[in-house]
């Protein structure tokens, strides 16, 4: 009994612990598979000790047994990607079945078990949907599928028909759902390629099972949970079979007879027949060692650090912990040494005995310090109800300022422990630096007009002297050590612009740095000295006497009309800190001096990720990827030199405790940063206590990321993402090339269905069978690759394994034979999406251009960001000829808030340039003629609100489907001391008219409503496109093309 108990206890959870995060469940018959910690575990469907399959680092997921029950097809990162693979059901060796260089998802089997069918965006021109393909169950080359758009498919007994969703929205951190890419239930017929769908309003609808003539859902209809239902396909009845109130049924799946489902992250059994419903009650065992407690070395870890006053040493912050470097010999101090607690942002204090850095011990953020050779942790006292964000530490050491979260600045005397508010800024965190007596601070408030203004501030009289006027962007205001002078940037430095569509006001770069002498009795420090002898000593050779310092002298008044322009060209400029001689400036070429003696600027070093300073600013410490460096400021330091050793810094890491913390930080950061301080109505508390008591279960990092989606999508709101973090794999193999084209199995050769050249002037869109010299089409064989001959065994893309940009021999032919083959040589591209996209926008320009005469414009918008941009400009330059447009923004994967495109819709001619030679001009160019937008369910965020402003402003009319509905924002991503991180949906988008938020979990309707089913387009059909030709065309009818109205007579006016 002794050894039994010892050994349940080197298991690491016990065999009689609750198992609960067991995901992604099959059945078949009285087993049942699911995933546990990225593992896959087969248990007995009635519970029990359940036996691991697999064991690797990386992820295992989305198991499926084979109609037979004697394999299992599953996802996995064996070899670095996201292939498909298989393993018998009793264990042993996966076999890899894939080797496209994008990410499968395992769908399950056909009937008879000969094919194994998948998801992936592999041979689309979109990431934002996947297509269905099928791998045969003993390996060989995939087979594309009609269906582009597909997720958790289902079969009927025959295998001859499909169900469906078109999408994978019950993947979204997204409760209660009601977007364009709602999910719906599909059939689809592989004989006849029809399509149909189960009538639906907005609720969501998943995962459908095809039991004889019925076919299981879930659906949150009913109770704001994901429910099971079902729909009989003889008489479309739909009839719900459980009424959970609690929690969403999550990731069903069945063998025919019984349904396996996650509920509450348990899993259950629901028997088809009875309608009884079971919680499976399975136990995991293993060495857990995901879980255990283990030594990290964090030397590629580093993110935040400071130099101490004299530039010894080095405080840096890793993986949640502050550590003390040494500049070169020493021993490094953990100063924290804490499991589940994060420690950031450290900072010295002037005579260098402390070390001062923000904590969350308490379950908020605190500034709390530490003697620098260690000891207990000191929490220094702020209000209660100010969220702390950030500090600062004055010159002397006497006082800090601290950040709210609310964009709040305070002023915190350390003697007497009194907090003061500065400023509360209407956009920004406020910066603020400190003069060297510590009696004067300096930061950039924003204006009603959002741009900013330079303001010093008196602590000794607690006033703000706002000193510039607000009306350009002033920055980055810091003093100099000496007293004398203040720097900032400003966007003042206006210029016009002129491109191809004529002049512009849009402003590019536009700044400069300025010196500001405090007082107004100090000379330019610009003015050269005049050439004079010099005056004769006093005394007999005795030494000048050195000046004593000043206090400093601060004339707020006429000081804007004392700054200077110091000598650095008009560009872009990040940031820059007062030096006793001058300023140092931080910018995209580098690091510079402006030297007040020299009146000159200095190269320091090459641009690197961030510096700090030692107390008097004449050390300098600079981060360029893992190495850090502390060097003399000085010209012309190189990277590298002084370089920290940092292969101490390093710790053991208990995962239970930094799981913990994680969760509590991403709870926090939801509840502090989220664009509804109210949460929603929602008791944020209580929901953040339910996922927490969850957190004993988790196996490993994948497991926690889980968690993290679950809790945030309690919000319902869009953009909320995880980014996960690392669960550790083995070297990753190289992998496969790709040559930027579609095949087909002919008998056992393979032949080239079609070849995506691409277009010749834009880099990464032309394909490797598009090179100069490559004379391959479609119908041409692959006969062999680098020699080996391809067949349908095994396919294309296995033999271009590890040849991304390598030069391959390929050999092809008009028939499957050697005689008259012709031989080339090409590189192997890792992405096609580009190439494939720009040959779906040409083609689809090709076809607006025949369906119209060539009278209509088409332009596609695939973003509201650099891309969109450029696409949208290529199209509108080129097409003004036109008459009328299509602007196509289906697929739009958003960006920036779109109003820019909207002024380019909207232009109008309102006058024409007349030159003597040559055709007349309008001014300014324009679209002038009717238009129409295309939209889908695959549009949203910028790709929702540009709809929304095209309709908003009179363009015309929408055609197509339903918008994503995501137009909450996010602001970056907040990284968590474990690596990944998470957003919080930090703002919203109204309309001042009618006072509503914009597409917010509903998306823009279109005027016309046409879907782009897959029966239309396995045909070969864009019926969207179509239909807005057909309107376009209507609005034509009867008109004349457009012409230049004729000249007014000269000198008639």
């Amino acid at each position: 009994m002794l050894i039994s108990s010892l050994a349940a206890l080197a298991l690491g959870q016990s065999m009689t612990d609750e198992v609960r995060l067991m995901r992604y469940p099959d059945i078949h018959e009285n087993k049942v598979v699911f995933v546990y910690a990225s593992d896959l575990w087969i248990t007995d469907a009635n519970g029990g000790t359940a036996r691991r399959l697999t064991s690797h680092p990386g992820m295992e997921f989305l198991p499926k047994f084979s109609p037979d029950g004697k394999t299992i097809a599953f996802s996995a990162q064996y070899d670095g990607g996201t292939d498909v693979y298989t393993i018998p059901t009793s264990g042993g060796e996966p076999t890899r079945m894939t080797y496209e260089p994008t990410n499968e998802s395992v769908e399950g089997w056909t009937p008879d078990g000969k094919k194994i069918a998948f998801s992936s965006n592999y041979g689309n021109h979109t990431t934002r949907m996947s297509r269905l393909w099928f791998v045969p169950a003993e390996g060989g080359m995939i087979e594309r599928t009609d269906l582009a758009e597909v997720a958790d498919v289902s079969f009927s007994a025959d295998g001859t028909k499909l169900a469906y969703n078109r999408s994978n929205s019950h993947q979204f951190n997204w409760r209660r759902y009601r977007g364009g890419t709602q999910g719906r239930i599909s059939f689809w017929d592989f004989k006849t390629k029809s399509y149909s769908e189960i009538p639906a309003d907005l609720e969501q609808n998943f995962f459908p099972m095809w039991v004889g003539e019925d076919v299981y859902f879930i659906s949150d209809r009913n109770q704001s949970t994901l429910n099971l239902y079902k729909y009989n396909v003889g008489n479309k009845r739909i009839t719900q079979l459980t009424k959970f109130d609690d929690a969403d049924m999550r990731w069903p799946s069945t063998d025919g007879k019984t349904i396996v489902f996650e509920r509450n992250l348990k899993l259950h059994t629901y028997d088809i027949k009875s309608g009884e419903i079971k919680t499976l009650d399975a136990r995991v065992t293993g060495d857990n060692l995901a879980m255990r407690p283990r030594y990290f070395n964090l030397s590629q870890s580093v993110s935040n650090f400071a130099l101490s006053p004299t530039g010894k040493r080095l405080t840096v912050e890793a993986r949640g912990d502050i550590f003390s470097v040494p500049a070169t010999n020493g021993e490094t101090r953990n100063l924290t040494d804490s499991d589940g607690i994060r420690e950031q942002s450290p900072s010295w204090s002037p005579d260098g005995q402390w070390v001062y850095y923000l904590t969350d011990r308490s379950g908020e953020m605190q500034i709390a310090r530490r003697n620098q050779m260690g000891g207990e942790e000191e929490i220094i006292k702020t209000p209660s109800t100010v969220k702390v964000s950030a500090f600062n530490l004055s010159p002397n050491g006497e006082a800090l300022l601290f950040n709210g979260i609310d964009f709040t600045l305070y002023h915190l005397d350390l003697k007497t422990g009194q907090s003061k508010l500065i400023v509360k800024d209407n956009a920004a965190a406020p910066s603020a630096d400190w003069s060297q007596d510590g009696k004067w601070l300096t930061y950039s408030k924003s204006m009603p007009s959002l741009l900013n203004a330079v303001c010093l501030y008196d602590l000794e009289n607690n006033k703000e002297h706002q000193v510039t006027k607000g009306f350009f962007g002033d920055g980055n205001p810091t003093f100099d050590m000496t007293g004398k002078y203040l720097y900032f940037i400003s966007s003042r430095d206006y210029a016009p612009n002129i491109g191809l569509l004529g002049p512009h006001l849009e402003q590019g770069e536009i700044q400069r740095v300025y010196m500001v002498p405090l007082s107004k009795d100090t000379p330019n420090p610009l003015m050269a000295p005049e050439d004079e002898e010099p005056m004769p000593k006093s005394g007999d050779g005795e030494s000048e006497p050195q000046p004593q310092p000043t206090a400093m002298k601060v004339d707020t008044e006429g000081f804007e009309s004392r700054m200077v322009s110091l000598p650095y060209p008009v560009g872009s400029y990040f940031a820059v800190v007062g030096l006793r001689n001058g300023v140092m400036v931080y910018a995209p070429s580098g690091i510079t001096q402006f030297s007040v003696g020299a009146r000159a600027v200095l190269p320091i070093m090459p641009i690197v990720e961030s510096v700090s300073f030692n107390q008097d600013r004449s050390k300098v410490a600079y981060k360029v990827g893992p190495t850090i460096g502390i060097t003399d400021f000085r010209p012309n330091v190189r990277i590298g030199e002084g370089a920290v050793s940092l292969n101490r810094v390093g710790r053991m890491i208990d995962p239970n405790k930094e799981f913990k913390q994680m969760y509590w930080d991403v709870w926090r950061f939801q509840r502090d940063q989220f664009y509804d301080e109210k949460m929603l109505g929602l008791n944020w508390k209580a929901i953040g206590d339910k996922y927490a008591s969850l957190l004993d279960n988790v196996g490993d990092r994948s497991d926690l990321d889980y968690i993290f989606g679950q809790l945030i999508g309690e919000l319902g709101t869009g953009h909320a993402y995880v980014t996960p973090g690392p669960v550790g794999s083995d070297p990753m193999t190289p992998p496969s090339g790709l040559l930027g084209a579609d095949y087909e199995a002919v008998g056992n050769r393979v032949r080239i269905s079609k070849v995506y050249r691409g277009v010749s002037y834009v880099p990464d869109s032309r394909g490797p069978l598009g090179a100069l010299g490559v004379e391959v089409k479609a119908g041409d064989y692959i006969l062999s690759i680098d020699g080996k001959p391809v067949t349908a065994k095994d396919g294309v893309t296995k033999h271009l394994s590890g040849k991304v940009g390598r030069k391959v021999e390929i050999q092809v032919n008009s028939s499957p034979t050697t005689d008259g083959a012709r031989t080339y040589h090409v590189y192997p591209t890792i992405n096609e999406a580009n190439l494939r996209y720009e040959t779906w926008v040409e083609e689809r320009r090709q076809l607006v251009d025949d369906l119209s005469g060539g009278r209509i414009g088409y332009i596609h918008v695939p973003d509201t960001s650099v891309q969109g941009m450029i696409m949208f400009i290529r199209g509108y330059i080129a097409q003004q000829d036109k008459e009328a447009w299509v602007i196509d923004e289906r697929y739009n994967g958003g960006g920036w808030i779109p109003t820019f495109f909207i002024d380019y819709l909207t232009a109008e001619i309102t006058n024409v340039f007349a030159p003597r030679h040559g055709l007349d001009q309008g001014l300014k160019p324009s679209l002038n003629g009717p238009k129409v937008m295309m939209i889908n369910q695959h549009a949203g965020s910028g790709g929702d609100l540009l709809p929304y402003l095209f309709r908003k402003a009179n363009i015309g009319p929408l055609v197509g489907t339903r918008t994503w509905g995501g137009l909450v924002g996010i602001q970056g991503t907040y990284n968590l001391v474990g690596g990944g991180g998470v957003t919080s949906p930090a703002f919203g988008i109204y309309d001042p008219d009618t006072k509503k938020w914009i597409a917010e979990n509903t998306g823009v309707d279109p005027d016309i409503k046409v879907d782009d089913r897959p029966d239309t387009r396995a045909q070969g059909k864009d019926v969207q496109l179509e239909k807005a030709v057909e309107y376009l065309k209507g609005q034509m009818k009867g008109k004349k093309p457009l012409q230049a109205p004729p000249r007014p007579k000269v000198g008639g006016n």
